[in-house]
């Protein structure tokens, strides 16, 4: 986590070939977003379960309810019902890092952009209209989140 996606990328591309790591663009570009994400989204979970007191889990044991009901029928869910807003955000920053993969010639949005835009010589209009697509993206991630929110937590009494 504490290096810069692009740093990440540029090591993985770039420096691979010298330790015996060939990878074309596009696998090179999904390593480096797997490799980005993935302490966020353990660092995510793992305060997702955090969050779940342990009285709840003991009174399930109280009761005698087997272990992998208690994970499945307990701590999954109230885990996901912390964990789901700081999740939809880091899925909408990571969706808008892959702009960065145009760097390493992956032939994502961005990349087609730039493309398109050295032939017609319209900048502005094709990178209007790519902002224009992530923020509908964005939006959509968004109210898709909301919608999930509200769906685990409906069980949750309003106060």
């Amino acid at each position: 986590r504490g290096t810069p996606f692009l740093v990440q990328l540029f090591v993985l591309y770039y420096g691979g070939p010298l330790i015996g790591l060939r990878l074309d663009a596009l696998p090179a570009g999904l390593l480096g977003l797997t490799v980005c994400g993935s302490p966020y989204f353990a660092e995510i979970f793992r305060s997702g379960f955090g969050a779940v007191t342990h009285g709840q889990i003991e009174a399930a044991r109280a009761v005698g309810i087997p272990e992998p009901s208690i994970v499945r029928r307990i701590l999954l869910p109230l885990a996901l019902v912390s964990a789901l807003p700081a999740l939809v955000n880091f899925s909408i920053i990571l969706t808008k890092e892959t702009v960065i993969l145009s760097i390493i010639t992956v032939p994502e949005l961005m990349y087609q952009v730039q493309r398109m835009s050295t032939e017609t010589f319209r900048f502005l209009e094709a990178n209007f209209v790519l902002a224009l697509f992530f923020w509908g993206l964005v939006e959509t991630i968004s109210r898709l989140g909301r919608r999930l929110e509200a769906r685990v937590t409906r069980h949750i009494e309003r106060g």
